[in-house]
């Protein structure tokens, strides 16, 4: 019985938390931005459930506002929960904004770019995992429909391009080499309005030109879909370009 108690005791500790200065050093944020992103954090965190924690609703409301869940969202919340509990506390909402900084340095964008597509953690992007990325573009915007010979296609050609080994997965290496030959493809990684944090904030989360290039501000999450699928889709309005008559 004692041991059970001492059990339950330990679990209803809140796990510690990094310090700013600490998070200052780690992360990509001056401590003026550190303390706009806590007083920010705190409005998210107790906006449904008033625990200081980010749930996933509350996550999904402040990116994309809307509660309903999306693939990308799904992917975001998982990287930024890096305790894997559940719940996004201010360390990781600090340390999963940083990557999206301006200043964050571009290394760091791809692996993380990277690792929302490589949905399963396998080390590798195969066809099914973009695929499924293309159909939530579909899912999000219903003026966007692919027939399944385009979504074929965008697939092929995309692993045409960026699969040199020709073993039908897509690398890390590959994927830096294609990212590094192309950098707009992952121009949604960068944030610009985390720049100006202390002028913006706490107008951050409501303002139109917040989230551009990451996520919109309507209910909607379609334009962040398609930014995020963008290296994908360019092959397939190319070919509608063409096959469009003059």
């Amino acid at each position: 019985m004692g041991c059970f108690q001492s059990r339950e005791k330990k679990y209803l500790l809140k796990p510690k938390q990094d310090s700013l200065e600490r998070l200052e050093a780690d992360t990509n944020f001056s401590a003026a931005e550190l303390r706009a992103l806590k007083q920010l954090f705190g409005q998210v965190s107790n906006s449904v459930i008033q625990d200081g924690l980010i749930h996933k609703e509350e996550f999904f409301r402040a990116l994309f506002d809307s509660s309903d869940g999306n693939l990308f969202g799904d992917r975001i919340f998982h990287k930024f929960d890096s305790k894997r509990n559940g719940v996004i506390e201010f360390d990781e909402f600090v340390r999963g904004l940083s990557v999206f900084h301006p200043t964050a340095d571009f290394e760091e964008k791809i692996k993380f770019a990277f690792s929302i597509y490589d949905k399963d953690g396998s080390g590798f992007i195969c066809k099914e995992e973009v695929k499924d990325f293309l159909f939530e573009v579909m899912r999000e915007n219903s003026k966007l429909h692919f027939t399944d010979e385009e979504l074929d296609t965008v697939i092929e050609q995309t692993f045409q391009e960026v699969d040199l080994a020709r073993d039908n997965k897509i690398h890390p290496a590959e994927w830096r080499s294609f990212c590094i030959g192309n950098p707009a493809a992952i121009n949604y990684m960068t944030l610009p309005v985390l720049r100006d944090l202390t002028a913006r904030f706490p107008d951050f989360f409501s303002t139109s030109e917040t989230w551009t290039g990451f996520s919109p501000p309507s209910p909607s999450s379609s334009l962040f879909c398609r930014s995020m699928c963008s290296p994908f889709l360019e092959n397939v309005t190319a070919d509608r370009r063409i096959a469009e008559p003059p």
